[in-house]
């Protein structure tokens, strides 16, 4: 399993990393800063670099207990050091979205008793 690094600091944007496994479209990292699936939460998006190429990552989601990096091209992506990069300005819109829920949740408990059992956040693609 890879160390979670968006779970010990989530304002961090980049670490390095080492690619470990490429199947296909998806590449799995012995370390990652990328945020899976979760919680009500989106997926970060971002870019993995290695060398001279950069490659698009497009969904991020745990799967049998690791997180898979699904990245639009692997031609250029070979096993070994690399560098994961996630789309800040994303990531951050996410997280102040995610407390403004829990902030209306808190209020409608408060003031009605009511409570929130789920929220989900999307991103709006309009």
């Amino acid at each position: 399993m890879e160390k979670e690094i968006f779970l010990e600091n989530s304002y961090q944007t980049s670490c390095k990393t080492f690619i470990k496994e490429i199947n296909e479209n998806k590449v799995i990292l012995n370390q990652t800063v990328f945020y899976p699936t979760g919680g009500g939460q989106p997926f970060d998006t971002g870019v993995i670099e290695q060398g001279d190429h950069e490659v698009e990552v497009v969904k991020v989601k745990r799967e049998q207990g690791e997180i898979v990096h699904y990245v639009q091209n692997v031609k250029n992506l070979t096993l070994g050091e690399a560098t994961a990069h996630i789309d800040w300005d994303r990531r951050y819109r996410f997280m102040r979205y995610h407390t403004l829920l829990h902030v209306i949740a808190g209020h409608l408990y408060n003031k009605f008793g009511a409570l929130a059992t789920s929220n989900e956040i999307y991103e709006d693609n309009r």
